[in-house]
């Protein structure tokens, strides 16, 4: 049986650190200067005098701030520019972590066990065919103190309705919001689309009312955000035109209620823009994390599996870095790959983008200690054993 190696590649991030020297100013040199002067008598004297010019030193230019290599993470790949948004409505725009470290949703999924977890909400149940009922989670609060509650969760999916924002395309289906309590939602759907809700619920990021609401549409759909208030891990700290700070946040609710808590006191996020720098970062240990398609043409993987969408690691960059790296077969993590199939959620099967993803199911199946899996092409193929890659 052939043997060939995979990369598992994920949407994870990575930060450079870049800091210059200041040259000493050169000694002054004494210079000679000839002067003619008018003195008493009216007599005409060439004087000599030496004068010591001494430049004024130029200001140094500050240099980036170092922190504690044990408590920070540095993560790089998909900040291709300085960080100038901090704004969940601009897709694709905002500063790496927007979403997920500040802004939080009401699920999160979980695609090796195909559940919607509870985050923000305790759980959510469909009533009848047509309602579906939140209920917010209790104790959580935004980074200025003030409670999160129904009522942010209702905002959030109501700014759909006036601003042309991601979140506009629900309401072709759903009809209302009824707040019923301060933690309990009443969503009343015209037609029901379970797929395109569940979507919705886990990358719908929710916003504090009390200050949204103060925005005008043009500030929701494309204002900067800057120092953002929200309810995740980690709030905003600094930024500079090379990298993006987070720094933790001490009261977040899930360490009591999910007992969660993450360890890097800080996370900098290196803007990405040299691949060469980023590869000399990973192989010098400063970075931790990296999503740099560059660096997949280094590795050169024989066949990868990525997972669904473009911030989940199915970017065209990234395809398109497989390809060019010569990788044989790459699997993308689907969970609906034919048109006929539109219910189909298991989570086993992924499909061959090399193939244009047509529809051909291959059945994946990890060894216990991960180092290792099985991809069967086709439901009568023979299983085929791949290796990952160790570095």
């Amino acid at each position: 049986m052939r043997k060939v190696s995979v990369s598992l590649v994920s949407g994870l991030v990575v930060i450079g650190l870049l800091l210059a020297a200041c040259a000493p100013a050169a000694a002054p040199t004494p210079q000679t200067i000839v002067q003619t002067v008018e003195v008493p008598k009216e007599v005409v004297k060439e004087v000599v005098k030496e004068v010591v010019l001494t430049p004024t030193p130029a200001a140094e230019a500050p240099m980036a701030e170092t922190y504690a290599r044990n408590e920070t993470l540095y993560t790089s790949g998909t900040q291709w520019g300085p960080p100038s948004s901090w704004n969940p409505f601009n897709l694709g725009g905002y500063a790496m972590g927007t979403i997920g470290l500040v802004y939080e949703t009401a699920f999160i999924y979980d695609p090796l066990k195909n559940e919607y977890l509870p985050w923000l909400a305790e759980s959510g149940t469909w009533t009848s065919d047509t309602v579906y009922e939140m209920k917010v989670r209790k104790g959580v609060t935004w980074t200025d103190g003030k409670p999160l509650t129904a009522a942010d969760v209702k905002f959030t999916f109501e700014i759909g309705k006036s601003a042309p924002v991601n979140i506009s395309t629900v309401w072709r289906y759903l009809d209302s919001i009824e707040q019923v309590d301060d933690y309990t939602l009443k969503f009343n759907f015209k037609t029901t689309l379970y797929q395109q809700w569940g979507n919705t619920l886990y990358t719908t990021a929710i916003v504090p009312q009390h200050i949204w609401s103060t925005f005008s549409t043009d500030a929701i759909v494309s204002g900067a955000n800057e120092n953002p208030i929200g309810s995740g891990p980690y709030k905003f700290d600094s930024y500079d035109q090379s990298r993006m700070i987070w720094v933790k946040n001490d009261n977040w609710w899930g360490k009591s209620a999910l007992n969660l808590d993450p360890k890097p006191k800080r996370i900098v996020d290196i803007v990405n823009g040299s691949n060469d720098v980023a590869l000399g970062m990973v192989l010098q240990g400063g970075l931790d994390l990296s999503n740099n398609p560059a660096l997949l043409q280094t590795i050169r993987p024989t066949a990868a599996v990525i997972s669904n969408g473009p911030r989940k690691g199915a970017h065209p960059a990234v395809v398109g870095a497989l390809r060019a790296a010569g990788t044989k077969a790459i699997y993308q993590l689907h969970r609906n790959l034919g048109a006929g199939d539109t219910e189909q959620t298991d989570r086993a099967r992924i499909a061959n983008l090399l193939a244009e993803c047509n529809g051909e199911y291959v059945v994946a199946r990890v060894a216990p200690d991960g180092r290792s899996f099985t991809l069967q092409i086709g439901a009568n193929g023979t299983p085929e054993r791949f290796e990952v890659r160790k570095k």
